[in-house]
C-alpha cells in the first residue's frame, strides 16, 4: 500500500489549526503542577503561532484507569503460565495488575466493555470537533528506577505515573496516529481521521 507524502504537510505554518484541550486530563489532581504548566506553554506557542485552541471535554476520560483496570482480567489468563512459574521477572505495577484482575469477577468485566464504548463515542466526538486533541502523557514528570516497594499501603501499588492516554487505547484510536512530544515532560495528540495525519504532523512540527 503506497504511503502518502505527509511531510508536504510541513508548510511551515498551522494558521486555522483546531486543538482541542482535554480539560478532564489536564485539571485533575493526578497532574502534577509542573506537568500542567508545561502543557500551558506548549499550548501558548500554538495559539502564538495561529493554531485555534478550545476546551473538549471526555467525561469518561477521567475513569479511564478504572475502566482499563476492569478489562484486565484478560491478561492473567493470556499469561497464566508466566504468573505461576515466573511471577518475580514481571514488572512491578504489571504484577500487581494482573494478580488483581485474576480476582475480578465476569460483572466487572462486562461493565468495563460498555463503558469501553461509551468512552471511544466521547473521544470520536471531540474529535468531530477538533483537528487534535493534546494532554499530557503522564501526570508526573519521569521517575527514577528503584528497587520494588514493599506494599502496605494502596499508593505503593502502582510505583509508576499512570498514563493518562490509557484513554486512548481504550477507545481504540491508535490507528488515528498519535503522536507523543517532549514539553516537557509530554502531551498526546489524536488527529480526528486517517486523512488528517498531516494535521497531527503540522501542530508537532511547530512545538
Amino acid at each position: 500500500m503506497p504511503v502518502p507524502p505527509y511531510t508536504q504537510a510541513l508548510d511551515g505554518t498551522i494558521t486555522g489549526l483546531r486543538v482541542g484541550v482535554v480539560r478532564e486530563q489536564l485539571e485533575t489532581d493526578l497532574v502534577q503542577p509542573e506537568v500542567r504548566a508545561a502543557v500551558l506553554r506548549a499550548l501558548d506557542v500554538l495559539r502564538d503561532l495561529g493554531a485555534t485552541v478550545e476546551d473538549v471535554s471526555i467525561p469518561l476520560a477521567a475513569h479511564a484507569g478504572t475502566i482499563s483496570g476492569g478489562l484486565r482480567v484478560e491478561a492473567p489468563r493470556r499469561y497464566r503460565t508466566l504468573l505461576q512459574s515466573r511471577l518475580q521477572e514481571i514488572g512491578h505495577d504489571n504484577r500487581i495488575s494482573y494478580l488483581t484482575g485474576a480476582l475480578l469477577p465476569a460483572q466487572a468485566y462486562y461493565k468495563a466493555q460498555q463503558l469501553r464504548v461509551l468512552l471511544r463515542q466521547q473521544v470520536l466526538q471531540a474529535l468531530a470537533q477538533v483537528d487534535v486533541l493534546v494532554q499530557p502523557t503522564a501526570g508526573r514528570v519521569a521517575q527514577q528506577v528503584e528497587p520494588d516497594p514493599i506494599i502496605d499501603s494502596k499508593t505503593k501499588t502502582n510505583r509508576l505515573a499512570w498514563l493518562l492516554t490509557t484513554t486512548y487505547s481504550l477507545a481504540n484510536v491508535g490507528s488515528e496516529s498519535p503522536l507523543w512530544l517532549p514539553c516537557p515532560p509530554g502531551w498526546h495528540r489524536a488527529p480526528h481521521r486517517t486523512a488528517d495525519r498531516r494535521q497531527t504532523l503540522r501542530g508537532g512540527d511547530r512545538v
